[in-house]
């Protein structure tokens, strides 16, 4: 008897020579039956079965020492699968890499926020509608109370899936989606992250100006109510995984993902070129090609100096043509200072070239104490009213940001803009020169290592001073002449104020070291 022993397929038998190979062709047709099964699971995770991502974020809301309520924003394209019916959260200890917890979602009911008009149809409505795009907003929240043998401060909160929309023109098809955040438990006070109001997909028109601001809230306060946080932003590359940038197309970056007025050099004056404010979040830019495009922002969050948290948004323009729209915009002034106690005030009319538009203001309410009215469905060009008058426990180094937005009501897409306007409260009165202000140059900014202060001709200082979020002074140099060169080397990243001080007169700059 001639004994043969097979593996196929964890199949192990001892028999006949002639039982063994009836068994080894019964392995073989399982082993292709299963590959079979294996590559149609392939192919239709990767290929077929996307949900089509168009963008997204992750954030948290502190309700309790080691209790946050996550919450994760997911964008889907409708002409693609639809969403899964549940995600997964992975929570890891940023500096080790080990497993914390995973976070289980179910799918919440979704939202249309495609930009139409009243009666036109989306894609998320019927595949079969004569507009051929629709958004789909999923908002996932849940409560993540972690145990207190978790010594890890840094939590790295991650999600990925199956893919990103294959309508984008300026990266590779069929690429992973990822997003990711970074949370530290151990500060205190207990840190809420910003939160967004403005969703970071946009249907924008060809050739016209675009806007756009986050709509950033960060509602951390100290003992005494102040807020006590600070932001900057920056470009990143999206993510297909940890540490894997997407695949852009050529001639793409990330930092100039699709193609605008001045292409490709994004520096020149609006509205030429492609500009992210680095303190407020703002993007404006004018597009000059039909496309779709994928980007990302980096947004840090700072306290006393210290960086305390990072988010990553994820965003998505799609660019189209629209021969029968104008934008609408909005009037400034978009930056201005007062002294505690004193009322400020912004009058911020509407307009819009369409004659038959009408438009709807906001704000997004980012400013506590301060009262906002409008005269929406009143009159055709609204005109929304801002009042504040800050304490003296508000003044600080860094301006208040809120954002107003503007919509019309064109067929069958709405155009809307957009933007941050700035109030720096003082707590004392500051003599100006305003002309001298202007002339004031800090370069780089952003900078790691040093800064050139310079006037448009040399110039005696009476002192140079480095300010902290806190209006703490890191650093100073009395009698000294510009220009001048500052080593930051030994700063931490953060956002600074920089003051000099000419003949009793105080100027000052913002800048990010990174």
């Amino acid at each position: 008897m001639l004994y043969m022993r097979s593996k196929n397929l964890n199949c192990y038998s001892y028999r006949s020579l002639s039982v063994f190979k009836k068994l080894n062709e019964l392995c073989i047709m399982r082993k292709l039956t299963f590959l079979s099964f294996m590559l149609l699971v392939v192919i239709s995770f990767c290929g077929k079965a996307s949900t089509g991502y168009l963008g997204g974020d992750i954030s948290w809301r502190c309700i309790g020492q080691d209790s946050f309520i996550i919450k994760m924003v997911l964008y889907r394209d409708c002409n693609h699968d639809p969403m899964v019916s549940s995600v997964n959260l992975a929570i890891t200890c940023k500096s080790s890499g080990s497993l914390i917890s995973n976070v289980s979602f179910h799918k919440p009911a979704p939202v249309d926020i495609t930009p139409t008009c009243g009666h036109s149809c989306t894609r998320c409505q019927s595949a079969g509608c004569s507009f051929p795009f629709g958004i789909e907003q999923y908002t996932f929240t849940k409560l993540v109370v972690f145990d207190h043998s978790v010594s890890c401060c840094k939590l790295l909160i991650s999600y990925q899936a199956c893919c990103r929309s294959s309508a984008f023109t300026n990266i590779q098809a069929g690429q992973f989606f990822y997003l990711e955040a970074v949370l530290n438990r151990c500060v205190s006070p207990c840190d809420n992250s910003p939160s967004f109001t403005n969703p970071p997909i946009a249907l924008i028109c060809l050739g016209q100006d675009f806007v756009f601001c986050h709509g950033i809230v960060d509602i951390d306060v100290n003992s005494k109510g102040e807020l006590i946080d600070s932001l900057a932003y920056e470009w990143a590359a999206p993510l297909s995984a940890s540490n894997s940038n997407v695949l852009f197309n050529h001639p793409y970056t990330f930092d100039k993902p699709l193609f605008f007025w001045g292409y490709p050099d994004a520096n020149l004056a609006f509205p030429r070129g492609f500009h992210l404010d680095v303190y407020t979040g703002g993007l404006s830019f004018r597009p000059f090609k039909i496309e779709f495009a994928s980007f990302a922002l980096k947004i840090k969050e700072y306290r006393k100096g210290q960086l305390i948290g990072e988010l990553m948004r994820d965003i998505g323009v799609l660019v189209i043509s629209c021969p029968n729209n104008n934008a609408p915009f909005l009037s400034g002034p978009f930056y201005k200072e007062v002294v505690a106690g004193n009322a400020v005030d912004f009058s911020i009319h509407t307009n819009d070239y369409d004659p038959n538009d009408t438009l709807i203001i906001s704000w997004n309410k980012s400013i506590p104490g301060a009262a906002w009215t409008d005269n929406n469905k009143q009159v055709k060009h609204p005109t929304g009213q801002l009042s504040w008058t800050p304490f003296l426990s508000d003044a600080r180094e860094f301006p208040y940001v809120f954002t107003a937005t503007v919509k019309d009501d064109a067929c069958p897409i709405n155009s809307s803009l957009t933007r941050a306007y700035q109030v720096l409260v003082r707590a004392y009165p500051v003599s100006v020169d305003e002309s001298l202000e202007e002339k004031l140059i800090v370069y780089p900014n952003p900078a790691s290592k040093e800064l050139t202060i310079k006037l448009d001709r040399p110039t005696f200082v009476n002192s140079i001073q480095l300010y902290n979020a806190l209006g703490e002074i890191l650093w100073q140099e009395k009698e000294s002449k510009l220009p001048y060169e500052l080593d930051i080397s030994q700063f931490n990243t953060g956002i600074y104020i920089l003051q000099l001080e000419i003949n009793n007169c105080k100027l000052h700059k913002r800048i990010l070291i990174n």
